[in-house]
Parts: C-alpha cells; sequence; structure tokens
C-alpha cells in the first residue's frame, strides 16, 4: 500500500479538482456566474462531505480485513500529519498543477491563482475536523466488527448483523418485539454506553439512506411535487442551509439561504418507522440516564395541558397544513378510511411510529 492514495490526499484532490472547476465557471462565463465567497464553505460542509462518507466505505468494500485495519489506521494517522495549516503550500501548488494540467509549468503561482487557493483552503481548515471524525469513526466501527468481513466468525442462524437489522426496521419487516428483543440482545439488556453507540450507528445509517433516497428523485419527480404543492395551495416545506450552485432545487427567493425539504415534498413519511425507531433508542437512553419521568412524554403532555385548563383538540392544536398531511398519512396506511378509525390492535405499533415521525418533523407538537 505504499503507493496507495489515503483519505486526506485524497479529499485534497477532490477539493481542488472543483477549485478548478468553479474557478473555470465564473471566469469563462463572468457575464451571467458571479462568484461566490461563501460556495466552498457550503460545498465542503454540504455535497463534499456526504461523499467522502460514502467514499471510505467504497474504498473498503474490495479488501480483506488486515487491508481494511491498515487503510484505515493509516488514515487516520494522516489527518494528523496532513492538517491544513501543514499543507498549506503542498494545497497551493497542487491546485497550479491540476489549474493547468496537462499543460507543464513551473511552480511560481501567480499572485491571483495563490489567493483564490488560500480561499478554498481557508474553508477546508474550518471543516476539517468533520471529515476526521468521520474517519475515526469508520475505524471504530470495523474495531468493532461492524464493518468488514467476519469470515473466521460467522453469524449464528439465530443471529442478525446491525447492517440487516437497520435494513428490516427501515422496511418494516421486523415487529414492534422483535425489535425490542434485538435492541436488548445487541447493548447486553440496554447497557447505556451501548445504547448510545447503537444510536450513533444507526443516525449514520438514517444519514446514508436518506442522502441515497434523495438522490434517487429525477428532475422532473421534483417539479412534479411542487406542481401539486402549489396547484393545492400548499406551501412548499423549506429546510434551513446553504444554497450552493449545482443543486437541483433552489429557493424561488436566492437571498434566503434555504432549500426544498425533499422528503417531505415528495414522500414525507417514507421513513416513519426509522423515526420511531430513532427516538426509541432515545427515550431509551434518556431513561438510563435519569433525565426521564416514569410517564411516556406523550401522557407528560397530556397532563400539563389538563394543569393549564387547556382543551386541546385535533383543530387547534394542528395547522391546517399539518392536520392534512397527517389524515392523508393515516388514510394511506389504511388507519382511517374517510376520517373513521378501522385500527385494530395489531397496528397500534404503526399509530405510535406516525406519532414519532410526526413529532421528529415538528407536525406534532
Amino acid at each position: 500500500m505504499e503507493n496507495e492514495i489515503l483519505l486526506v490526499e485524497e479529499l485534497e484532490n477532490i477539493l481542488i479538482a472543483e477549485g478548478v472547476r468553479y474557478n473555470h465557471e465564473f471566469t469563462e462565463n463572468w457575464e451571467t456566474v458571479k462568484f461566490d465567497p461563501t460556495y466552498f464553505d457550503a460545498f465542503i460542509s454540504g455535497p463534499l462531505y456526504a461523499e467522502f462518507i460514502a467514499a471510505i466505505y467504497e474504498r473498503i468494500k474490495p479488501l480483506n480485513n488486515h487491508e481494511i485495519g491498515k487503510f484505515l489506521n493509516l488514515s487516520v494517522a494522516q489527518f494528523k500529519t496532513h492538517t491544513p495549516e501543514k499543507r498549506e503550500r503542498a494545497f497551493i501548488l497542487n491546485y497550479w498543477r491540476t489549474f493547468w494540467h496537462p499543460n507543464r509549468i513551473d511552480d511560481k503561482v501567480n499572485e491571483y491563482e495563490e489567493k483564490y487557493a488560500k480561499h478554498i483552503l481557508k474553508h477546508y481548515t474550518t471543516h476539517f475536523h468533520l471529515f476526521k471524525e468521520a474517519t475515526e469513526r469508520a475505524l471504530s466501527d470495523f474495531k468493532r466488527g461492524l464493518i468488514g468481513y467476519t469470515e473466521l466468525k460467522p453469524t449464528p442462524k439465530n443471529e442478525i448483523k446491525v447492517q440487516d437489522f437497520f435494513d428490516k426496521v427501515k422496511e418494516g419487516e421486523i415487529s414492534q418485539l422483535e425489535i425490542y428483543n434485538q435492541v436488548q440482545k445487541f447493548t447486553d439488556n440496554f447497557e447505556l454506553k451501548k445504547l448510545e453507540i447503537l444510536l450513533e450507528d444507526f443516525e449514520f445509517y438514517f444519514f446514508m439512506e436518506r442522502d441515497k433516497k434523495q438522490g434517487e428523485y429525477t428532475d422532473e419527480e421534483i417539479a412534479t411535487a411542487i406542481q401539486e404543492h402549489q396547484d393545492a395551495g400548499k406551501p412548499l416545506p423549506y429546510i434551513k442551509t446553504p444554497v450552493f450552485k449545482g443543486s437541483k432545487i433552489k429557493n424561488s427567493n436566492p437571498q434566503e439561504d434555504k432549500v426544498i425539504d425533499l422528503e417531505k415534498l415528495i414522500n414525507p413519511y417514507d421513513f416513519f418507522l426509522c423515526y420511531q425507531f430513532k427516538n426509541f433508542l432515545k427515550y431509551e437512553i434518556e431513561s438510563r440516564k435519569g433525565k426521564s419521568t416514569n410517564h411516556s412524554p406523550s401522557l407528560v403532555k397530556k397532563e400539563v395541558a389538563i394543569s393549564n385548563n387547556t382543551q386541546r383538540t385535533f383543530d387547534n392544536t394542528l395547522s391546517k397544513e399539518n392536520a392534512e398531511f397527517l389524515l392523508k398519512m393515516l388514510e394511506d396506511m389504511s388507519i382511517t378510511i374517510g376520517g373513521k378509525s378501522i385500527l385494530s390492535e395489531r397496528k397500534k405499533g404503526a399509530v405510535r411510529g406516525v406519532v414519532e415521525a410526526t413529532r421528529e418533523k415538528n407536525i406534532l407538537p
């Protein structure tokens, strides 16, 4: 692996390539494209970070356990030796040579290009810790046996791997009781530290699944969903996040740093079982930290409402938009027909999932 390009070097190369591409974009189209000083802050913390996380697992996928451990350990060590501060000159020269490739040129970087490279490096320095922590987390997952090959220790027939378990939770292929029992096994009877690790692993899994799902939406699907919302007189769902050039969806008001929430726009309850499971883990963790009462969160809210002499109904609790969204969700899940409940005892778990998902999305208070 002597000639292997490790994660920090690969990260620098991707960032520099984007820097060159963006330079050409605003210099060659100067009449229509203006240089955005916040572009790299948004690019590095957004799409580059997501691409980097996916790249880690793509790089180690074909390797055996020995090579995975070697690659991740060397990459983690490289994050200590290849900090942006130590790599300033190498970074500038790499940018300069990439800019002129395939032409050969000396290393006398002109003042403008050096200033531009330092601008990129400044934003890279700000977010460098994100990539370092992601690599350390991958190494930690490998050491815990969550990634890599396990031929020498095959999984018994009556057990399930964490990744497969997460898949079953997401797809609704496992019952509430099975989920409870499996979490109990994974965490040695709900040991606090292991619950926290399981939640961390699931949040990473959930992030990757949501990112993959949103990448599957076509421009046509997005445009159709937007049109349907507008035709129905519904406001478009936004999330607060920096907008960067190249994004599929840009806010109609470029002065606001908002982009459309594709999950809520196209299929807002696609991941409600994941939200339910995440909240289950959070509740178990908080209970063991002594931060929650013996009541479920919903019971606590009910008692507060009564003590304040506030009569809360479906109509005065939710906005019109959120009420319509919730009713549609219940109809689509065959929990109600024509607004009337057809719920059986076996479907109560599904209702709890809806409630937790809508709370997570700030639809229910």
